[in-house]
């Protein structure tokens, strides 16, 4: 719509223009007409020329540091908006744009000057705040503020129901590996009990919500926490305003006084864990990991001796992945394993495998450095014993004692979580399996509970386990530990853990009693299957997948995939195609592949998705010439299906079966078998469609918003 004397000035003034700045009817025009025309850098001309004479009207500073932006001139729109705000610092627009500059450094920051935004927008949005709120949300969200960046997102979806985008990345954040299953529970602000004498404090303190003003809501609700301290219910609301606002250390304290409150304890232990995992340092158990370097006198023959050691496994490396700026690469690269590695796999057991202490780079002198070894990702309770396997491989090839310096700091919890086993040559996929998970066993079932944590006031697991003031804080932090992996939720039963140090053990859930869409999804692995009808089995499953609760969503679709009554219907389908994409181990997503293809087909379905799906899990497992009897399989019976052609064609490029050309890669030539057709590279067809790409269980990505 044209503007005209009755228009709201687009200075964020909050009137018309005929009452604000009516002299400018005519250059505003002018302005509507450049930018109608796309014409933004003839526009900002006009704009300064106009700023000559009134150079502290809200209109044109709005309008400067808009344009600024759209043209990318990055430090002009940052001068512009200050500009704008010190001049109108209670402007609506001033504020927005303050906050979308900002959030390209600071989103702590653009998140006040969002919310003073959104105070001073009253109950009428503006289109410049609701772009704040997107560029606000992306900054947190990339920064890890993930309350704050999820109450922005779902007010954005609120006030605009029509526009997908922050739905999209609401969800692709919910489904996020990266944010651990407990930081995903939603709690809203919580009521007021009916029955509290404070109620009309409570509701008074609460009202600023309607405009978005959670700083005067939290301030009025710590006020009132701090007068009334048997209410459990207000340190609930607090913690989660201070979410709101990334105010992570308030947060922190909130959660932590609820988690003492007198709650239920298994809703107390999940607070405190919550309030941990907002920190830096978890388990207050952060260490040194260092680099240690020695000088050399000889090199040729520290290498010759480091080739022939039996506690060392040489490994190639490409040396552009180690090459630093301006510094040629290693001479050669070693693993240091804390014993002689065995002649054979035979009876290796989670005692007797070697372990990986460090990673040995030798370099030779450089014209502005000496001959080197350096041993990487030494911790601290390994430095002795590299130490003296360097003394003893090197003799007089060290030139002096050796430098160290911190590469980073790790949890010590989190690095018991990562064995680094390695057995010999003959060590089968099977027993290499085995060997680890008997390892993260062993870790965590003896290793764990010996390792004093600040969290626990430097006690042990152990210790603590038989102090009760301890007992919330210890239980919290074994489910800490489990969220510090994924892959831990469906490696290790953590009860084991609780019975070792004789703690109550987390049982079954009775969704009976909390509906499963108000469940915590922490708690959704714990459901009884059983007790579920498959319409609320199909539901459990959906919510599974939304949350990306990898161990409840194993447990629903197997009991899918397990009842005859999903026989024939897409959930069944759907179940093998997620159980595919979760599945770590290849031969185990193989074996439910065939599963699904034979489930497809008695639905009357093709199975040319599963044929495609196959081809990645067969070249992972090195199976090349069954690669070419799959492709083979498809152009004879699938190629006429829509999509199937260039979806076949663009995974073999992105595997490297292919080349760009079409024409099949030296190893696939290689693995073609004798008197066998060689397969023909699909023809181009229609739109891309990748295996899984949009469908659960696809190919696993990490999240990044945008």
């Amino acid at each position: 719509m044209p503007i005209d004397a009755y228009s709201l000035c687009p200075g964020g003034t909050g009137k018309k223009i005929k009452f604000c700045c009516e002299d400018s009817v005519g250059d505003l025009q002018k302005i509507d007409r450049m930018l109608e025309g796309e014409q933004f850098l003839a526009a900002l001309k006009h704009i300064e020329g106009l700023m000559e004479k009134t150079p502290d009207r809200a209109c044109l500073l709005s309008l400067q540091t808009m344009l600024l932006r759209a043209t990318e001139q990055h430090e002009a729109a940052k001068q512009s908006a200050a500009l704008f705000l010190e001049k109108h610092p209670e402007n609506v627009m001033a504020l927005a744009e303050s906050a979308i500059i900002a959030a390209s450094e600071n989103s702590r920051v653009a998140l006040e000057k969002l919310m003073a935004a959104m105070v001073a927008s009253g109950h009428e949005m503006s289109g410049r705040v609701y772009e704040a709120m997107t560029a606000v949300s992306q900054s947190l969200l990339m920064e890890g503020y993930w309350f704050a960046a999820r109450s922005i997102l779902q007010l954005q979806a609120a006030i605009n129901p029509q526009d997908p985008r922050p739905k999209t990345t609401l969800m692709q954040a919910i489904r996020s590996p990266r944010i651990p299953l407990l930081l995903k529970n939603d709690p809203p602000v919580s009521p007021c009990p009916a029955d509290a004498p404070w109620k009309a404090r409570f509701d008074e303190a609460v009202a600023p919500l309607d405009r978005g003003d959670w700083n005067s809501v939290e301030r009025n609700m710590t006020e009132l926490a701090e007068e009334v301290t048997d209410w459990p219910v207000l340190w609930r609301n607090i913690a989660t305003l201070r979410g709101w606002k990334a105010d992570v250390p308030g947060c922190i304290e909130a959660l932590n006084k609820y988690s003492q409150c007198d709650i239920p304890r298994e809703e107390a232990v999940e607070m405190a864990a919550v309030g941990m995992l907002l920190s830096e340092d978890p388990l207050e158990d952060l260490r040194d990991v260092l680099i240690v370097t020695w000088n050399l006198k000889e090199v040729d023959q520290l290498d010759l001796a480091l080739t022939q050691s039996p506690a060392v496994v040489k490994v190639p490396f490409d040396p552009a992945t180690v090459t630093e700026e301006d510094s040629p690469p290693p001479k050669s690269t070693f693993w240091l394993l804390d014993r002689p590695m065995p002649e054979s796999a035979e009876g290796l057991d989670s005692e007797t495998v070697p372990y990986l202490i460090g990673q040995m780079m030798l370099y030779g002198k450089q014209t502005d450095r000496e001959a080197r070894l350096e041993v990487l990702g030494v911790e601290a309770d390994n430095l002795a014993a590299v130490k003296k396997a360097v003394a003893e491989l090197a003799g007089d090839s060290l030139d002096g004692e050796p430098e160290q310096n911190v590469m980073v700091q790790t949890s010590a919890s989190m690095a018991m979580l990562s064995p680094m086993c390695r057995g010999p040559e003959d060590t089968t996929p099977e027993q290499a399996e085995k060997l680890t998970l008997d390892s993260l066993s062993d870790a965590i079932l003896k290793r764990w509970p010996e390792t004093p944590l600040g969290i626990l006031d430097g006690k042990t697991p152990r210790e603590a386990a038989g102090d009760e003031a301890y007992q919330v804080k210890l239980l919290a932090a074994i489910m800490v530990l489990q969220s510090l992996s994924p892959q831990l939720e469906t490696a290790f039963d953590f009860n084991k853990l609780r019975a070792e140090l004789g703690l109550p053990e987390l049982g079954p859930v009775d969704f009976k009693e909390t509906p499963l869409m108000e469940l915590p999804p922490i708690r959704l692995s714990r459901v009884e299957v059983g007790d579920l009808s498959d319409e609320d089995l199909t539901r459990a499953y959906r919510i599974s997948t939304a949350f990306a609760a990898t161990v409840a969503l194993r447990k629903f679709t197997a009991e899918i995939i397990a009842r005859p009554s999903f026989a024939g219907k897409d959930e069944l389908l759907e179940a093998y195609e997620m159980l595919v994409g979760i599945e770590e181990n290849p031969h185990k997503a193989l074996e439910l592949l065939d599963e699904g293809r034979h489930a497809a087909e008695a639905a009357g379905q093709s199975s040319a998705m599963w044929d495609l799906r196959e081809i990645p899990l067969r070249v992972v497992i090195g199976d090349t010439g069954k690669v070419v009897t799959i492709i083979q399989h498809i152009q004879a019976e699938h190629m006429q299906e829509q999509g199937v052609a260039e979806a076949l064609r663009n995974l073999l490029i992105q595997m490297g079966v292919i080349r760009p050309d079409g024409s099949m890669s030296p190893e696939m030539m290689a693995a073609q078998q004798p008197g066998q057709p060689a397969a023909e590279p699909p023809a181009e067809e229609g739109k891309l469609w990748t295996p899984g790409s949009d469908e659960p269980g696809g190919e696993k990505k990490l999240w990044t918003p945008d």
